[in-house]
């Protein structure tokens, strides 16, 4: 009733959806742009999108100096994502408390563990697991300030939310773990990206019913190998 009557108004008027429909091809990002009617819907030559976030000098410097008195000494920092918008979206706690153990003690990182308002307590359950391993807690931290900390990491994982879309828009590696929702239409864009999704065998990615298994899929070990040199 709503596009009918916007279009009773204005014959032109495109309504965007903010979900891609079942047979949708395009990122969310290209769906949208295209939306605004600036170039042809079918303009697959156009340049790819790549969001970009540029800190300035003074945003880089409270980020290394709140590092810094939180005990960093500039050794390799990985930050660490456990949480997601939607729990369905979250990799299993217990396969990051696995992964920072093999990060700390096999290659020897500092972790940076990133916690927002609505995933209280996640850090703290990493952390009470790593007995004499000393973490950086982030925890619902000003944008900017975690903006200026994630870029003087060396790798960000994490899964499917919007700290994934910063940490590629200021440019750190990010690996991305995947599960209900399809990487073609969601990763975060960027030329260091890499997303990690395996649904076979999970009922609900192949029928769209039941309980997603498809997160359960990837391992500590399947992090730690893709992990880039």
């Amino acid at each position: 009733d709503f596009i009918r009557n916007l279009k009773s108004l204005n014959p032109d008027a495109i309504v965007a959806s903010w979900h891609p429909g079942p047979r949708e091809q395009r990122h969310v990002s290209r769906l949208f742009i295209d939306s605004l009617g600036a170039a042809p819907l079918n303009a697959g030559a156009l340049p790819e999108i790549e969001p970009t976030i540029h800190l300035n000098s003074n945003a880089r410097q409270d980020g290394f100096q709140w590092l810094h008195a939180r005990g960093w000494k500039q050794e390799p920092l990985i930050a660490l994502h456990p949480g997601a918008g939607s729990k369905l979206k979250r990799w299993p706690l217990e396969r990051f408390i696995e992964l920072a153990w093999r990060l700390t003690r096999d290659q020897k990182n500092k972790l940076l563990l990133i916690e927002g308002p609505a995933e209280e307590g996640l850090s703290n359950h990493i952390s009470a697991a790593l007995p004499g391993i000393e973490s950086i807690v982030a925890k619902a931290i000003p944008l900017n300030l975690l903006a200026a900390a994630l870029e003087c990491c060396r790798l960000f994982i994490g899964n499917d939310s919007g700290l994934a879309h910063l940490a590629a828009a200021i440019g750190v590696p990010s690996m991305v773990l995947f599960g209900p929702t399809l990487p073609q239409h969601w990763a975060p864009l960027g030329k260091h990206v890499s997303v990690l999704r395996e649904p076979c065998g999970c009922t609900a990615c192949a029928s769209g019913c039941g309980d997603h298994t498809c997160l359960l899929n990837i391992s500590a070990d399947d992090v730690v190998r893709a992990i880039p040199e």
